[in-house]
């Protein structure tokens, strides 16, 4: 009984101490996660406080740059105003004269456009040609804040589309304004948003990058980067309900957890602001706390690191296969094609025809072919050479293609000469009026040779055969029917459709 006692305690106490030692692993591995948590977290918050600063420093320097350039043709256009109205040339040529002499002044890469804008909003100048569009630019936000706020020097309008460009910009605008104060319109400077992510790259390792957008002070976007997010403004793609809270902040640069709603519920988001008080920009990038947290655990699980070692791995077979499948399916398609027309060959018709009979069996619906062959083709090789019979056969197969245009159609090039349509679902009504309509598309050709001279008109003879299969073999000799069909009209004079008889159901 002593010894089963003791055993039971050595027992207890093995299991003890086991229990002690997991304790303290599992302990000491939690404290680790805990603590390597915080500062990736901390550090997370220190990176997008940097980059949230990186982009508004760079959208305050292009805003700074844009306001000088527009100072000083802001006083030429002024003391030109000062003795009458500005011609289009003139207004032109000092926007032109400013922007080039700034832009060579401090080497901008910046490439928006200079724009003047008369009082009743049209668009009299730009920088870069003469004459300039007539566009209307009276609902522009920065122009209505000009007009109707003389106290206002400058203003920065929102992140639109342009319509002089079509680039995504936003406007470094000031007023143009006589001695009385009367206003005489808005010069305008375009900041090109691709100029400013370009920047952005500079200084943002692309592969970590956060979600950077900038708004006014009346909460208009100015900068909204990666450019791809631009297609979901408006669509809740991107939360900025934290801008108050930054714009709250006693420090104008900090970094903060937001909770954020979405569609799937809820998420934190990691917030780093910048807020400009001259220019009254908030500049603010976040990142998901979910793809932190992804990283986080990629950085402190070897398993991950091979399983994702694996990945690439597998990521190079895929890359592999697909190369070897892209070249096999190239030389599929390249069996299946006539080289010098493009559309399917006969080898390609041999393939198609029996899933064509199969599917006329099981609806019991008609099928109907056509057999075309070009009149006097070997005209076409006597008279212009080979190159010239090979611009007709590419033009009567492209008539072709254009003629079926349902999903079903099915056009090949027979050999020579000789194209094959194949029409399921078509009576022979339908089959024989798209035969005429084909004759007339070709007739209407016109062909012309290499050097741009006139060839002679091309047409056709068509063959139509329809039917409706019943059994596996009764649509076998459908092809020879219209080719026999289009022998008859060979004879008959060309250029016409003949339908043939149809075969006896057996």
């Amino acid at each position: 009984m002593r010894d089963l006692s003791i055993k039971k305690k050595v027992r207890s106490l093995i299991l003890t101490l086991y229990a002690a030692m997991l304790v303290a692993l599992l302990g000491s591995l939690s404290l680790a996660l805990h603590q390597n948590w915080q500062l990736k977290l901390q550090s997370s918050q220190n990176e997008m406080a940097r980059q949230a600063g990186i982009g508004n420093f760079i959208l305050e320097h292009a805003v700074i740059n844009a306001a000088k350039a527009l100072g000083n043709a802001q006083q030429s256009l002024q003391k030109t105003l000062a003795n009458g109205p500005v011609s289009m040339l003139k207004a032109h040529e000092v926007l032109q004269f400013h922007l080039d002499e700034h832009n060579a002044f401090i080497n901008s890469d910046y490439k928006g456009l200079m724009l003047y804008i008369d009082p009743q909003g049209v668009l009299q100048a730009r920088t870069d040609h003469y004459p300039s569009e007539r566009f209307d630019f009276s609902n522009r936000i920065y122009f209505e804040r000009l007009r109707e706020h003389p106290e206002i020097p400058f203003t920065i309008g929102p992140l639109i589309k342009a319509q002089t460009t079509g680039d995504w910009v936003f406007h470094v605008a000031v007023a143009l304004r006589d001695n009385k104060n009367a206003f005489h319109g808005v010069l305008a400077q375009q900041i090109r948003l691709s100029d400013i992510t370009q920047d952005l790259a500079r200084y943002i390792d692309t592969s970590h990058a956060a979600q950077i957008v900038t708004q006014t002070l009346d909460g208009h976007l100015a900068l909204v980067y990666p450019p791809r997010l631009i297609t979901k403004i408006g669509n809740g793609g991107i939360n900025i309900s934290y801008a108050d809270f930054a714009r709250r902040s006693s420090t104008p640069q900090d970094a903060f957890i937001w909770p954020a709603a979405t569609g799937q519920g809820q998420r934190e988001l990691v917030v780093g602001f910048e807020l400009s008080e001259h220019f009254h920009l908030l500049t603010t990038a976040h990142r998901a706390m979910s793809d932190i947290l992804q990283s986080f655990v990629k950085e402190s699980l070897f398993l991950i690191g091979v399983s994702l070692l694996a990945l690439l791995c597998l990521t190079v077979l895929f890359v592999r296969l697909s190369r070897v499948y892209d070249q096999f399916a190239e030389a599929l398609h390249d069996s299946f094609s006539d080289a010098l027309t493009e559309i399917p060959n006969r080898r390609a018709l041999e393939d198609m025809l029996p899933r064509l009979l199969r599917d006329a069996i099981r609806t019991q619906q008609p099928l109907s072919v056509l057999f075309i062959d070009l009149d006097h083709f070997k005209h076409f090789n006597d008279d212009y050479g080979h190159d010239g019979g090979d611009v007709a056969l590419k033009a009567v197969a492209q008539a072709l293609q254009c003629s079926a245009k349902r999903p079903l159609d099915f056009v090949c090039r027979w050999g020579g000469e000789e194209f094959v349509i194949i029409l399921p679902h078509t009576t022979e009504d339908a089959a024989s009026k798209m035969a005429e309509g084909i004759l007339q598309t070709i007739r209407e050709i016109q062909l012309a040779d290499g050097h741009g001279h006139s060839m002679r008109q091309v047409t056709v003879s068509i063959g139509v055969a329809c039917t409706v299969v019943s059994l596996q073999g009764q649509g076998e000799h459908l092809i020879l029917n219209a080719d026999q069909a289009m022998q008859e009209a060979k004879q008959a004079g060309r250029d016409r459709v003949v339908i043939a008889h149809r075969p006896k159901q057996h």
